[in-house]
């Protein structure tokens, strides 16, 4: 199917399918094993542990195994079906905003725009689009003024792009149910003993009350924010111990245990499956990581502010979209929606937090929609993992720019030909392609050939260099692939 005129709609027209046939066996049991083989692989202690955490849940939290029938459920429809699940939450939604959000009044009131007007579902495109900037000045007046204090939960985000930002999560809403399904997907149960390599917050009392929580599933963690020869020897021993089938953690902080493991040439045959998060995947850091882990890397995608966007399947064929309780468009610079295929800014709508609505956000990340259904017969549209953040684009001194999407596949050619690498630029515009090099022999060579292929594209505006190094910093854990010091207009090169 050519991609035709614009499509206006939220949801690309190319992902109409007729019903995938896919049975998910007892949706409700979710801590009953997933497919054959896996039984041996969680063995009788994992077995009777997720069995314990699954009782735990029946007992105290209900809601979360209501959620994860509605995700399961939704899984299982046609297009048709779903996008009504999505178009009636949108629509709701709006009203609720407009009705009970101060913030959302004024603007649609501004705009022209009134919830009769949402007639059809591509009516929601119309609707004015919701920047960082409104959300950091206007936290207060986006509160719903029917929710209760004790239904909002306070989250900080943004401080790795220099904007934080405060938003309001609907505790009603439980989260974990989104995580649990990808568990399902990728063949692990709920509950499952797991490692963390992500920033460590919980401290004391809440470190205890959490793990109560999470008992009897045994949990490993690596504090990213601050690794030490000392703290990665503990974390590696209580590891061995646990010897958990699930990694989950930054990408950056995945990327260090990557080396770790090929330099102590540690397999870990327990280990089932890897969840990255926190920053886009590039094919060769994906590649390197699933050769050092001897398992399967997968890519989460979501953001501070809205959770659990999109994530992929065991086939890794795009990540799919939590359709009916997220929405993601791609627009393009006047905000109108782009055609399957096409790179453009992401806007997110939480479909289901009704204490602080977040309706069209431009998130600063960029992405594009995928053409029709995924072969593993999950019935979600598909998004491409996310190449880069809006802010992630180099700006030339002549002018000209360089996406965050190309940036982050320059090495999608020769993955092995390094272990990770990050574009620079200075602040006369000069730019710097740091890079580790892979174990391939012809690394060095490959390296130069991509180098030759970006200098080509940056042109005469700016020279390039490469730099070969040891490692690349990451800021607590997450990898940024992309930096630059360059103001334009201000100590450009001649």
């Amino acid at each position: 199917m050519d991609a035709g005129p614009r499509c206006q709609c939220p949801l690309p027209l190319a992902s109409r399918r007729p019903r995938t046939g896919r049975t998910d066996p007892a949706p409700h049991l979710i801590f009953e094993t997933i497919g054959g083989g896996h039984a041996s692989a969680i063995g009788r202690t994992g077995v009777f542990c997720s069995g314990i955490f699954g009782l735990k849940q029946h007992l105290a939290n209900r809601a979360a195994l209501a959620l994860h029938r509605e995700l399961a459920a939704a899984e299982r429809l046609s297009f048709d079906e779903l996008e009504a699940l999505a178009w009636r939450r949108r629509r709701n939604l709006v009203e609720h905003a407009f009705a009970q959000v101060p913030f959302y009044r004024r603007k649609y009131e501004a705009a022209g725009f009134r919830p009769g007007d949402l007639r059809r579902p591509e009516d929601f495109a119309r609707l004015p689009v919701l920047e960082k900037s409104e959300l950091k000045d206007h936290f207060d007046e986006l509160i719903s003024s029917d929710s209760r204090p004790n239904q909002r939960a306070l989250s900080t985000t943004g401080g790795s792009t220099g904007e934080p930002v405060r938003v309001l999560f609907d505790r009603r809403v439980k989260l974990e149910a989104f995580g649990w399904r990808l568990l399902h997907w990728w063949g692990l149960r709920p509950g499952c003993d797991a490692a963390h390599a992500y920033r460590r917050t919980r401290r004391g009392w809440s470190e205890l009350s959490n793990t109560l929580k999470w008992w009897p599933t045994r949990r490993v963690f690596l504090d990213a924010s601050l690794l030490t020869p000392a703290s990665i020897d503990a974390f590696l021993a209580d590891f061995r111990r646990v010897r958990p089938p699930l990694l989950q953690g930054y990408n950056g902080a995945l990327a260090d245990l990557a080396t770790l493991f090929v330099d102590r040439n540690f397999n870990p045959d327990f280990l089932k499956a890897v969840w990255s998060t926190a920053a886009p995947l590039p094919l060769p850091l994906r590649r390197r990581m699933e050769a050092a882990f001897g398992c399967p890397v997968y890519d989460q995608y979501g953001c501070g502010e809205v959770f659990w966007l999109a994530a992929d399947c065991a086939r890794q064929q795009g990540m799919h979209i939590f359709h009916g309780h997220r929405t993601i468009e791609v627009v393009g610079p006047t905000n109108d929606s782009l055609p399957t295929g096409e790179w453009g800014d992401l806007l997110v709508s939480d479909l289901v937090n009704r204490v602080f609505p977040i309706l069209r956000y431009r998130n600063g990340d960029r992405g594009r929609l995928l053409e029709g259904a995924c072969s593993c017969g999950i019935g979600l549209p598909r998004m491409d993992s996310v190449k880069g953040r809006i802010s992630d684009t180099l700006r030339l001194p002549g002018g000209a720019s360089l996406s965050g999407e190309y940036l982050t596949t320059i090495f999608d050619a020769h993955p092995e030909a390094v272990q990770s690498f990050q574009v620079h630029q200075l602040s006369d515009g000069a730019v710097t392609l740091r890079c580790v090099p892979g174990r391939d022999p012809r690394a060095t060579e490959l390296i130069e050939v991509v180098a030759a292929g970006l200098s080509a594209r940056i042109g005469k505006d700016a020279p390039l260099h490469v730099e070969l190094v040891a490692s690349i910093e990451h800021d607590e854990g997450k990898t940024r692939f992309i930096t630059s010091d360059f103001q334009p207009g201000q100590g450009s090169r001649p």
